[in-house]
């Protein structure tokens, strides 16, 4: 028999009883026992942890020696997300030889999800407060490679809370998956002064005429540079130092926007480098009824006294006649 894998050619006649020969013929014999060689190579090729972040196109090579193949797979294109997806290949030789192979993939299209829980995004909060740091990433295929927090562009230590200054900032974090995902999340924040607020009269007639509100801040910040201020919508018609550390402004109660009027007034403002400063105060009661001539010298008579006690108390200067004279003009 014949057993060799090779193209084997047989040379072969006849002769018969009285010696006659014929031509010589020919057969060849083609054995091949051995399956062909396959391989599979994915464009583009998976990162150093295994994942891909795009499709995939698994390509197919077939080589055999002996036969020669008679088909192969052709190249697939894989663009589903998942893990350990198997994609097979097969050859097979002119013998019917067959080979088969596959390659593992791990598709992970999806950016990591990030969720930011506080600070809440435009949110003010006091500079006295603790500011809670409560977030989650999380990434359902390839899982979370690293991630970072920074405030402001520097990186945030790990805290449950946050210490900051006064002003406006912006939290970022960053999260990368084992695919190369990306994400990025960020919360805009405003840290505020806290400041005492103090508002006279304490009995309110009528929604008309003028009110004070003494402001009172932390050591450190100069009341001279004060630039605006409101009072539940109404803005200040004067904003007058007082002293070092306390300020008193001006509003007419007719430009409240507030309806109806609440007896808890919240006083904001700005120093001129952008620093937001609130506080609020509570009066006893507001009175909706007709102001007569007696109801506003009595109301005069306590922003007079509210204005010598703030006097006599911080030791300011005594010149102080023209600033009744202005409230009275301004509370006609």
């Amino acid at each position: 028999p014949i057993t060799a894998e090779c193209i084997t050619t047989l040379t072969y006649y006849a002769i018969d009883n009285a010696n006659n020969v014929e031509s010589q013929k020919t057969l060849e014999i083609k054995i091949d026992k051995t399956p062909p060689t396959i391989t599979a190579t994915t464009s583009p090729p998976p990162n150093s942890s295994g994942w891909n972040n795009s499709d995939v196109t698994v390509t197919f090579t077939a080589t055999d020696t002996l036969s020669g193949i008679a088909s192969a797979t052709e190249p697939v294109t894989v663009t589903t997300e998942g893990a350990n997806q198997y994609i097979g290949g097969e050859a097979v030789d002119i013998a019917g030889n067959t080979a088969t192979t596959y390659v593992v993939l791990n598709i992970d299209k999806t950016k990591p999800e990030i969720s930011i829980t506080s600070p809440e995004e435009n949110k003010e909060y006091f500079h006295t407060q603790a500011i809670p740091l409560t977030y989650t990433i999380t990434d359902n295929l390839s899982q979370i490679a690293s991630s970072s927090v920074t405030l402001d562009g520097a990186a945030l230590p790990p805290s449950a809370n946050i210490q900051t200054t006064i002003g406006k900032h912006t939290l970022t974090i960053t999260a990368t998956d084992k695919a190369a995902n990306h994400a990025v999340l960020e919360r805009h924040f405003t840290v505020k002064l806290k400041a005492k607020v103090t508002i006279k009269p304490e009995v309110f007639l009528c929604n008309r005429g003028i009110f004070l509100a003494f402001v009172k801040f932390p050591q450190g910040y100069d009341v001279k540079t004060i630039t605006d201020a409101t009072c539940d919508g109404a803005p200040a018609k004067k904003i007058i130092p007082l002293y070092h550390n306390t300020s008193l402004i001006l509003f007419r109660r007719e430009d409240i926007t507030q309806t109806p009027i609440d007896t808890t007034f919240t006083v904001r403002g700005h120093f001129n480098n952008g620093l937001l400063f609130e506080g609020t105060d509570t009066i006893k009661k507001i009175i909706s009824r007709f102001r007569s001539i007696k109801d506003k010298e009595d109301e005069e008579r306590e922003l007079d006294r509210a204005i010598d006690d703030a006097w006599k108390h911080h030791g300011a200067h005594k010149d102080y006649n023209w600033l009744k004279k202005d409230i009275r003009e301004l509370n006609r």
